[in-house]
């Protein structure tokens, strides 16, 4: 009789594991033709190349130039900031030094998550919030009066901030443009170049005749209209899937795990490490961006 029950447990158990697997690999064929269906769509879509794409390059070379603006100029805050925060402190030098590295750091390490943030969540929220944080980190740092403070609202708050607001503004590109994609990312990048000439002008007038604190109120502002040109960026292709059904359901932590690998291969492509021409680029560019970013808080 025991053996009898024993068995009919096992059954039991058996059936609803394979009962399980067909559920599982149901919603996992779902989530891949809707992916494919996904796909398919954007190698059908064509971008209007012109338009309201003109506004949206505008805008996407403002944000460019005021995030890079600030980082390259570091170097004219770095001064005042030394005087200001710590004058008779022997290690002034490295601690001002380590604030805007820790903003340069932050915001390109965060520009992975961003890229992620604008295909889960959206271009333009992803780029608001980002505006938003940035404009509230500089706004902080302005009544900040210890310097080790501004690592966590000049460095982190303002990092994150701006790699959330900074890579939607080339993401959007692809969305208006196909034809004059090469003028469009010329234009563009050439906001960094434009904000950073009128910055190394207008920030040693601010913090002479206003000092540090209003110079931060001053560029919080900018970061300010960041929010309103960021809402010109109207995505005209979106991606759907199929994650919030997925996670109001009630399956077991086993889906959900493997729910969860999927949805992190859809966006992180870690085959592409296998090849060593791609590691050797990437290796290249970081060694490269080393010496490119340090003159600029060192000169």
């Amino acid at each position: 009789m025991v053996k009898e029950e024993g068995s009919h447990h096992c059954w039991k158990t058996k059936e609803k594991k394979q009962k399980d697997d067909k559920d599982l690999e149901k919603r996992l064929s779902l989530l891949t033709d809707l992916e494919g269906k996904t796909t398919q769509h954007a190698n059908a879509f064509n971008p209007p190349d012109g338009g309201w794409g003109w506004v949206v390059c505008i805008s996407s070379l403002i944000v460019n130039g005021t995030v890079m603006g600030i980082i390259n100029t570091f170097g004219i805050v770095y001064v005042k900031m030394r005087e200001h925060y710590a004058k008779n402190d022997p290690e002034v030098s490295l601690k001002a030094a380590f604030v805007g590295s820790v903003c340069t750091g932050v915001t390109f390490f965060m520009c992975i998550f961003a890229s992620i943030s604008s295909d889960r969540f959206g271009i333009r929220q992803t780029a608001v919030v980002g505006a938003t944080l940035g404009c509230a980190g500089l706004l902080s740092s302005a009544f900040i009066e210890r310097m080790e403070l501004l690592y966590l609202t000049y460095g982190v708050l303002l990092g994150v901030g701006s790699a959330l607001v900074y890579s939607p503004s080339l993401v959007i590109l692809g969305h208006y443009f196909r034809r004059h994609m090469g003028l469009v990312n010329g234009i563009v990048s050439f906001g960094s170049s434009i904000f950073t000439i009128a910055l190394t002008r207008v920030l040693p007038i601010l913090l002479e005749t206003v000092d540090i604190k209003y110079t931060f109120i001053c560029l919080s502002g900018l970061y300010f209209l960041l929010i309103l040109f960021s809402l010109t960026w109207k995505p005209l292709f979106t991606r759907k899937n199929n994650l919030a059904r997925l996670a109001l359901s009630t399956e077991s932590v086993y889906q959900h795990c493997n729910d969860c690998c999927t949805f992190t291969k859809k966006f992180l492509n870690v085959k592409i490490w296998k090849s060593r021409a791609y590691v050797l680029w990437t290796v290249s560019l970081g060694v490269g961006l080393l010496g490119y970013f340090v003159s600029f808080f060192h000169l």
